[in-house]
């Protein structure tokens, strides 16, 4: 009799044991969305032509980008990248709309293009890069440990 049991028993765990947990679900990086807005910025935000003999990949950058937030639209996020120069430097405009437990917030910035055409900069310790990819502003955050953020801007403005 108590092999039967033992029998059921292993039955039992061995069914148990053939479910597998639901696969997870992919999650999107950072959907555009058109409606999120920052502050507005009302310094002199004027974006200059890009030198003609500037990489056309570091020349995609120019222009404001954004109708995005990080990690799927908690914090709206613009990014004015408003000179480049010949030497990759890049002055900016960060700005934030506020949500995500944030203020609204507008920073101007350097950042630094490198040679694999992508564009980084430090903010309150925590280092942001982006790149061009498909008309479209990639970028991530790097938080502490291997936590990050993402997002995927519009262009709102070119020059």
């Amino acid at each position: 009799m108590k092999w039967v049991i033992g029998l059921v028993a292993l039955g039992l765990l061995t069914a148990c044991g053939d479910t597998k947990p639901p696969a997870p679900q992919p999650v999107a990086a950072a959907p555009m969305d058109p409606e999120c807005r920052t502050v507005v910025v009302f310094d002199s935000t004027k974006i200059s032509k890009p030198p003609k003999d500037l990489p056309d990949a570091w020349k995609a950058f120019s222009g404001v980008w954004g109708k995005a937030g990080w990690n799927n639209n908690t914090w709206c996020h613009d990014l004015y990248v408003m000179k480049i120069d010949e030497d990759g430097k890049v002055a900016l405009m960060d700005t934030h709309g506020p949500g995500g437990g944030h203020d609204g917030t507008a920073f101007a910035r350097v950042g630094k293009l490198g040679e694999d055409n992508r564009l980084r900069f430090y903010a309150d310790g925590i280092e942001r890069e982006y790149w061009v990819e498909n008309g479209k502003l990639m970028g991530v955050k790097h938080l502490s440990g291997n936590r990050t953020m993402t997002i995927a801007m519009l262009p709102k403005s070119a020059t």
